[in-house]
């Protein structure tokens, strides 16, 4: 009985590891990273109550569609909201007039071509792709888990 509730416990602390750094932020401008971002700032972005970077730039969000593992898990740790809760959240903004949802797209490819193309882009994706673009900038979250370090 004492091993199996051992096992359990390692294997739920093994699963809280991961989840910590199971998501990535990407930014293609040094906006981001002149300033310090947190998780705080990156839930204020992706609710729409931050809409400009502190150079006066605007921010345009983006992320992999609710269904991915992704998406959901940064939704419950970093926006503390399910996916269903958080498509509610943006479809009673939106109809209120008071923001628009950030950019939704397939995959890590499309969320990293998207931050190329876009100045002041910021995008989650799942993995840091095998070769780093230049121009692009990468982040995890840190170890305490409110920060974020730069992935070089």
């Amino acid at each position: 009985m004492a091993i199996r509730y051992i096992i359990t416990l390692f294997i739920l602390l093994s699963l809280g590891a991961q989840a910590q750094t199971s998501y990535l932020v990407m930014s293609s401008t040094e906006s981001s990273i002149d300033e310090s971002i947190d998780l705080s700032d990156l839930r204020d972005i992706y609710l729409g109550n931050r809409i400009f970077w502190r150079n006066g730039d605007r921010i345009f969000p983006a992320h992999t569609t609710a269904k991915s593992n992704n998406i959901t898990l940064f939704l419950k740790k970093v926006l503390y909201m399910s996916p269903r809760k958080y498509n509610k959240y943006w479809r009673r903004r939106l109809f209120s007039g008071k923001g628009h949802p950030p950019k939704e797209l397939e995959n890590d490819k499309n969320i990293i071509d998207y931050v190329k193309k876009t100045e002041g882009a910021i995008g989650l994706i799942s993995q840091v792709p095998s070769t780093m673009d230049a121009g692009l900038f990468y982040f995890a979250p840190d170890n305490d888990g409110y920060g974020l370090k730069q992935i070089k």
